[in-house]
């Protein structure tokens, strides 16, 4: 057995991390177990020419795709919006897209104000002292002063407007709403060993510059040089109790899959909103027949989301595309209720700058926008560069029927029930979405742009995890106290997105590591590795198979003399298609397999007019095996050096130089400034 330990933390990501770097002051022995591992930023997906192919695959945003060794599974199939984390040291934080803005007080007394939902134990205020001395540690970027939004005193200068920024902020001025620099934890200058960013690209398959905060980097050097110990590749099962009803340690699989018991006076959980109630629920005792803090039976239910209403378009000028960090902006002209709109409560605006060319081959493809033959050339130039987006976040309110359960069959790799999720959008936030999705399309009119496309909800959307143990001083409506502390377990703290009352309608993580803080900063006044899936390559193509997939290759993207640029059945773009298809071999295989069934001969061979209509058979009838193929392709095209050079991008080397963003003009903020601060609150 393990020696016990003072303070035992489930958890190294956001909340895991500030709570261990607050604790360690005490001098106890504080002990954190990680079902991940330490992360290496030499192998992130922004050090390579394939980094956005990546994020289909090994660094998917989702648990269920993505596969690695330190994931579980999630039976999301009952939901329209599906699950996203990261596990490792570092959490979510890894592969978040770094937008931090904070819960609004009145986010904190919708019961009051509102007549909806709950009050939350605790105020705005009580957390303004972590939200500070977080944003310290993390290193925010951002402009203050924001006459709608809490104050904050970023330590660095916002992010530049870029080419992006000024066409959002013209449009917002001319319709008289509200828009502002985001806060971000993307550093614009060096701070506290980490490098400015020099803009490589999308922030959410990890930042290999180092430019944005992620716990491994901010927090966790200093709790570990402090002397909190962290213990990586060690899954726990389930959390036991002693005699007395208090938690006595936790159960766990060590990174050679041995099972281990480590003692400990004090637990802290820090699993996000899904794998905490998993975690609970897993721990059933004679005490605890339903699950370890249960007694209210709410434990896994209230699981709130953020649906997203995105919408986009594209317009004339070009665009910052994939060459900065994505939310520059946001908005909170609708943020509060207002009930001539037709709901209750509101929602914030994320503004986004572009995307990067694979990403916007595939999903233009999908979408219709994007011709296979020989005007895609001349399409593509048209989108590609010019995008803008708006995402309505929508407050989710707490429903008990939206819930995260034990699944009966689904087991990860050491046999642990996999976590089961039920959840539906309600009506109010339906409205909600609709209202965003209006308010968004007037704004990209006003923009000038064209060839507008929504996704409402975001179905890999997941990315807040909040409710399924949530705070409040009625044991019997509540899983934890006004300081995270279990109202049956007094021994066990949980610090995670979990916690929430309400959900507010932006970004958790910056409220998520205030509360750890102010939850640690309570409990010091009591008295008392990673590794990459190995793909098989025994599917390998048959020769007929390699010959159909160079065929439809060029009838997706054909050679232009007008652009100089060779067809997507080049050689050398068809070797990479080849060597890289990895875990997408087995749907590429189906897809040309059904290919074949509806050619009934060689593509090749047949007339062109034959071709085109089995062509428009397979997209319309091929599914996800189709839809895979033709990412495929387009992910191996965008990349080939000749393209992107034909784009006017830069190769990406192994040390890239970066891009740097126009400033813009700051001046078109002033009609913004101008508007006097208002800022809701309970009376």
């Amino acid at each position: 057995m393990n020696d016990p330990v003072d303070v035992l933390i489930i958890g190294a990501g956001a909340s895991g991390a500030a709570v261990a770097w607050s604790l360690a002051d005490t001098k106890m022995h504080i002990l954190c177990l990680d079902q991940g591992g330490w992360m290496n930023p030499s192998e992130y997906p922004s050090t390579g020419r394939d980094w956005e192919a990546k994020f289909y695959g090994d660094w998917s945003s989702s648990p269920n795709i993505r596969g690695r060794p330190e994931d579980y599974p999630v039976n999301d199939d009952n939901s329209p919006i599906k699950v996203v984390n990261f596990n490792g040291v570092g959490g979510s934080t890894v592969m978040y897209t770094a937008h931090w803005p904070r819960l609004h007080p009145s986010d904190f007394k919708v019961k009051t104000l509102d007549g909806v939902a709950d009050d939350w134990p605790i105020d705005y205020d009580a957390l303004t002292p972590f939200f500070e001395e977080n944003d310290r540690m993390m290193g925010v970027s951002g402009l203050s002063g924001d006459p709608l939004s809490p104050l904050t005193h970023p330590p660095m200068p916002p992010q530049p407007l870029g080419l992006s920024g000024p066409l959002i902020g013209k449009a917002m001025n001319k319709l008289g709403w509200h828009w502002w620099p985001s806060d971000t934890t993307v550093a614009t200058m060096d701070y506290e060993g980490r490098a400015r960013c020099i803009n490589l690209g999308h922030c959410t398959p990890a930042c290999a510059q180092g430019a944005k905060a992620s716990t491994d980097i901010t927090y966790w050097p200093h709790a570990i040089r402090a002397g909190v110990e962290l213990k990586t590749h060690c899954r726990v099962r389930e959390i036991l109790t002693n005699e007395h009803g208090m938690a006595s340690g936790v159960v766990y699989y060590d990174k050679d899959g041995v099972e281990q018991f480590q003692p400990a006076e004090v637990v802290i959980i820090a699993c996000n909103g899904v794998g905490t109630p998993r975690l609970l629920l897993n721990s059933v005792s004679g005490r605890f027949p339903n699950g370890l803090a249960n007694s209210s039976g709410l434990v896994g239910k209230n699981l709130m989301f953020h649906p997203y209403a995105q919408i986009y378009g594209y317009v004339k000028e070009p665009t910052d595309s994939n060459r900065a960090p994505p939310t520059c902006l946001w908005g909170k002209e609708f943020y509060d209720t207002d009930l001539s709109r037709g709901f209750v409560r509101g929602y914030g605006i994320q503004f986004v700058r572009g995307a990067g060319p694979v990403f916007e081959a595939v999903v233009s493809e999908q979408k219709g926008i994007l011709p296979w033959g020989a005007d895609h050339h001349r399409v593509f130039r048209k989108l590609n560069g010019h995008r803008l987006g708006v995402s309505a976040i929508c407050e989710d309110l707490p429903e008990e029927h939206n819930r995260v359960t034990l699944d009966p069959v689904l087991k990860d790799s050491h046999g642990i029930p996999a976590p089961r999720i039920d959840y539906t959008i309600s009506e109010n936030s339906r409205k909600m979405m609709e209202h965003g999705l209006a308010r968004g399309r007037e704004i990209l009119e006003v923009a000038g742009a064209t060839d507008i496309c929504t996704n409402s909800p975001i179905p890999w959307g997941g990315w807040h995890l909040l409710g399924t143990a949530r705070m409040g001083a009625d044991p019997a409506r509540s899983v934890v106290n006004e300081w995270g502390r279990s109202h049956d377990v007094k021994n066990l703290f949980i610090v995670d997105g979990s916690v929430f009352v309400t959900s507010g309608g932006v970004n958790p993580t910056s409220t998520i590591q205030a509360i750890a803080l102010y939850v640690a900063d309570q409990m010091k006044q009591l008295p008392t590795s990673s590794t990459e899936t190995a793909m098989s390559a025994a599917n390998e193509l048959t020769t007929a198979q390699r010959d159909d997939l160079r065929t439809v290759a060029a009838m997706i993207v054909p050679a232009s003399d007008e652009y100089e640029v060779p067809g997507a059945d080049d050689p050398a773009i068809q070797a990479d298609m080849l060597a890289t298809l990895g875990r997408d071999t087995a749907l590429v295989t189906q897809a040309l397999d059904y290919l074949a069934r509806l050619a009934g001969q060689p593509l090749a061979e047949l007339d062109t007019a034959k071709r085109e209509a089995i062509a428009n058979e397979f997209r319309a009838t091929g599914g996800a095996a189709a839809a895979t193929l033709v990412r495929v392709v387009l992910q191996c095209y965008y990349r080939d050096d000749r393209v992107l050079r034909s784009l006017g991008l830069e190769l990406r080397a192994p040390f890239p130089k970066g891009y740097a963003l126009e400033q813009g003009d700051w001046s078109l903020l002033d009609p913004v400034k101008a508007r006097p601060a208002t800022l809701r609150r309970a009376p």
